[in-house]
């Protein structure tokens, strides 16, 4: 009776104990969702795996992830799920922190509290639980050896954390305590990577919630019930610690008749398990995590609470054809492995005779599988070059393929591309560039990075200064008011043509006008170009040529008294209708001898000159340049333009002619004679008379054909002539010669020849 009573009573403890275990567990989940559901800020997760994301959305927001540090990629439409309101970032590494950001369409930057960090899932893997030996799993007790399972309350816990809690990275890691993985973990395959949240299944159990990627995980709606069933999960699990690996999982009816059936084993077994002071081999542990794989090493770590329990790992080749002699740590490092390769990674739990209760080493996990990343990359062979820069833009030469381009921000980190092209950059800031292998850093190891290449920013453009001011202007040139620092150019067409240092313009056309543009002066090699001022005009003035003086001839002759009537003509005086820059020549003054002169004060610019005194002249007419302003006009300068027009003005001087009767004389009378000129007079007697005598200023001359001749007259002179019958013994030859004369010449030649011959004649008888 006695031994009934003891088992009954065994029985009805036993069922106790498991329904207020499961009441436990059950109420941690619930209180761990609600305080969630209460402290959730924006953005809010929503979900999360070991490579993958999912934010809940509100209307009017888009969402981002932030790369290199520094710049947001924002989510395209094909991310966004309309229907559930969430958005899914897939691909992402296991284990990382990654930053999210919300905004609203419109705004352009994201500020402080629009940020979310949150750190994915560890990788995990599920495997079979090994059968344990020596471990009475009839009902849970306090004094059970430790085991390296957590409640599974722990895991719903660390998904309803508060998104924005600094903390959240060790949450996101704490959550991987309640996954139990289905197949070996291998490196960044999101495929066999578990959510946060993930429920534990027993051994051999397939759990099929999340099969698709950020769409069927377990949310806070659901938290809750999830916890119930890992209870109830639990229970069988610790129900079939002794089931061969490999069964299929019992349904909930077969776990509770399994209940009840340990619960009646016989007293040896109850012996046995309250037995504390025997030694029990420790639950075999979860497949190992990896914290860190790289082409030769790679840092394990335990799935579970890595701070109560000490471990031992094991690292094999997964294809160990070759059999290679077993890697172990006590640590979790492991070095010296090959790059590219496939292992086998196993955990233990190592016994420890001082616990309460003590317990021995565990049997090795279920292996995970590590694959080694491919080794890096040689280093570039060169420097980059630079394509072309501006204030704000830096761009590298990418005509080597197969590279990513880098530049050090200031707090020393590299932000990658491929395109080679940097924005946003500050104006005349040196930057340092690098390039190296581009690789898949799911698969590889980073390279080195190249030698650097400094590059600073081109200084940004110069500020417009104000418009030129023009200071001086000629019939072919303009002169700009020059400032340092600065150069000008002159428009064509509406743009600036060739810019230059000299602020004076020549070879320009008269009465011209023209544009004017400046800049402060820049290297191009160092600076933009500088922003061009605002244009100012000028116009040339007039030219003086077109300008002239009539009614004077130019080397004309005049005679003295003589009266002549001139008129200035000056450029641009016939301008009817004057614009502000307008030019104009306007006759001033005129000059001519040692005294004549006068002046003008308008028009007309006429003038009545009296040529009073004789010899060689000069006209001299002056005209003043002026311009037209809004005063009207004015004078412009003090230069001043001459025209001299030569001519001379000669003496006359009067020959007075006169003749007696019979005859006559031409000219006769007063006969006016310019100094200097020749003046002819021709005598004709009446018929029957001949010239009888010429004088000229009261003197008897002698004249030929009937003619006489003033040559170069300078003075004033008379000239008579007077005439007498001719002489009948003359013969009529028409010559007026004195007969009587020849007479007289004819003896005097007789007598000369006489003496000749005489005195031949004495010489010849003086020889005798």
């Amino acid at each position: 009776m006695k031994r009934k009573v003891k088992r009954m009573l065994a029985m009805f403890l036993t069922f106790i104990m498991v329904f207020s275990m499961g009441t436990v567990f059950v109420s941690a989940a619930e209180e761990g969702a609600g305080k969630s559901t209460e402290t959730a800020v924006k953005p809010e997760l929503s979900k999360k795996t070991a490579d993958s994301v999912i934010l809940k959305t509100k209307d009017g927001y888009v969402y981002g992830i932030q790369e290199d540090g520094s710049t947001w990629k924002w989510a395209d439409d094909k991310q966004y799920d309309k229907t559930a309101k969430t958005v899914s970032f897939t691909g992402l590494k296991a284990d990382t922190e990654y930053v999210f950001a919300q905004k609203t369409k419109d705004a352009e930057t994201v500020q402080d509290t629009d940020i979310l960090k949150i750190k994915t899932d560890v990788a995990a893997v599920q495997a079979e639980t090994p059968k344990q030996e020596g471990v009475n799993t009839e009902s849970p007790k306090a004094e059970e050896p430790p085991k390296a399972d957590k409640p599974q309350d722990e895991g719903m816990n660390a998904e309803q954390q508060k998104p924005q809690e600094t903390d959240q990275t060790e949450a996101g890691a704490e959550g991987n305590k309640a996954d139990v993985p289905e197949e070996p973990q291998k490196p960044d395959d999101s495929k066999k990577q578990e959510e946060n949240t993930e429920v534990s299944t027993p051994s051999g159990t397939e759990d099929t919630t999340d099969k698709t990627e950020g769409t069927q995980g377990v949310d806070k709606n659901t938290a809750g019930d999830a916890v119930t069933d890992d209870n109830n999960s639990q229970k069988t699990d610790e129900a079939k610690k002794d089931e061969p690996k490999g069964e299929d999982t019992k349904s909930d009816e077969s776990k509770t008749d399994e209940s009840k059936t340990n619960a009646g084993k016989n007293n040896d077994s109850e012996n046995q398990m309250n037995d504390k002071n025997t030694p029990q081999k420790a639950q075999t542990p979860k497949p190992p995590l990896y914290d860190k794989v790289t082409d030769t090493s790679v840092v394990l770590k335990p799935d579970g609470d890595a701070g109560s329990y000490t471990y031992s790992y094991k690292m094999v080749l997964k294809d160990n054809n070759a059999k290679a002699a077993e890697l172990t740590s006590d640590t979790g490092e492991f070095s010296g492995l090959t790059p590219d390769t496939d292992y086998l990674a196993y955990i233990m739990v190592k016994g420890n005779d001082k616990a309460q209760p003590s317990y021995t080493d565990s049997d090795w996990s279920q292996p995970t599988e590590i694959h080694t990343l491919k080794a890096a990359a040689e280093k570039p062979k060169a420097a980059p070059k630079l394509a072309e820069k501006t204030d704000t833009m830096i761009k590298l030469d990418t005509s080597t393929a197969g590279l990513d381009y880098g530049v050090y921000l200031d707090n020393g980190k590299i932000s990658w591309n491929s395109e080679g092209e940097f924005k946003g950059l500050t104006a005349g800031k040196e930057y340092r560039f690098v390039t190296r292998v581009n690789f898949d850093e799911k698969e590889q190891m980073e390279g080195p990075i190249s030698d650097v290449l400094k590059v600073t920013t081109k200084k940004a453009a110069a500020a417009a200064p104000e418009a030129p001011v023009c200071i001086g202007r000629t019939e072919n040139s303009i002169t700009l008011r020059a400032v340092n620092g600065q150069e000008y150019a002159m428009l064509e067409n509406g743009n600036p043509g060739k810019w230059q240092d000299s602020e004076v313009f020549s070879g320009l056309k008269a009465n011209t006008r023209y544009s004017f543009v400046t800049r402060v002066k820049y290297n191009p090699d160092e600076a933009m170009e500088s922003k061009v001022s605002g244009s100012s005009s000028a116009k040339t003035i007039i030219a003086f040529e077109g300008s002239g003086v009539t009614g004077i001839e130019v080397n004309g002759v005049y005679d003295k008294n003589a009266v002549v009537n001139i008129a200035a003509n000056g450029k641009g005086t016939d301008n009817q209708k004057p614009e502000v820059q307008d030019t104009r020549w306007v006759p001033e003054s005129w000059k001519w001898g040692s005294s004549a002169k006068g002046t003008w004060k308008k028009a007309p610019y006429t003038a009545k000159l009296t040529l009073n005194k004789a010899g060689k002249m000069e006209l001299e007419v002056v005209f003043s340049l002026q311009e037209y302003s809004e005063k009207g006009w004015t004078a412009m300068t003090a230069e001043k333009k001459t025209i001299t027009v030569p001519f001379s003005v000669k003496e006359q001087y009067t020959i007075t002619a006169s003749a007696g009767s019979n005859g006559k004389i031409s000219p006769s009378g007063s006969v006016k004679v310019m100094e200097g000129n020749d003046a002819v007079f021709t005598f004709t007697p009446n018929k029957g008379y001949q010239i009888s005598q010429v004088t000229v200023d009261g003197k008897a001359v002698s004249v030929k054909n009937n003619k006489y001749t003033f040559e170069n007259v300078n003075a004033n002179h008379k000239i008579s002539v007077t005439f007498k019958t001719l002489t009948k013994t003359v013969p009529k030859t028409g010559d007026t010669m004195n007969m009587a004369g020849y007479l007289m010449l004819a003896v005097l030649s007789a007598g000369a020849v006489l003496a000749v011959v005489i005195s031949a004649k004495r010489k010849k008888m003086n020889q005798r």
